[in-house]
């Protein structure tokens, strides 16, 4: 495993069985992951020394605004709620994207946020269908027997 460290921005911290984020959790819980819950007087190292101290990686959770966030410094975030800024280095993590394997991949440093790339295929798809534009014939003229025999 790597030794990573981020911040779940919008992870509530307060957990119990009936929130719909609880399930993640145990999963982080399962799979050995250190957990530091925010505090008023954290430490911006502390998460780092975890991380460092036990070879695991480290997930800050309880950051709910971006004054909380700006204790840790240069810890990465994933954002896996709205109304945060994002930074260079960020990970934004919402709705359908906010999955298992997209969290695994931005763990082990091979996710790549593919938003340019989604637009730039659409545009391309629309480009090629002008090759194929349907012929259209006007009335009963020479001009539509024409176009007939070229077909």
């Amino acid at each position: 495993m790597t030794n990573k460290t981020f911040i779940l921005l919008g992870f509530d911290h307060q957990l119990n069985e009936q929130r719909d984020n609880y399930p993640f959790f145990r999963l982080l819980e399962q799979r050995g992951y250190n957990i530091y819950r925010h505090h008023e007087d954290a430490f911006s190292y502390d998460p780092r020394f975890m991380s460092l101290h036990n070879n695991r990686v480290t997930v800050v959770i309880g950051v709910m605004s971006d004054e909380d966030r700006a204790m840790y410094k240069d810890i990465p975030a994933i954002h896996v709620a709205n109304g945060f800024e994002v930074k260079e280095g960020d990970f934004v993590l919402l709705g359908q994207d906010f999955t298992v394997y997209n969290f695994d991949k931005i763990v082990n440093g091979v996710y790549e946020q593919e938003e340019d790339e989604y637009e730039s295929d659409c545009e391309d798809d629309y480009d090629d269908d002008d090759d194929y534009a349907p012929v259209v014939f006007y009335g009963n003229d020479s001009y539509y027997n024409d176009g007939l025999q070229m077909l």
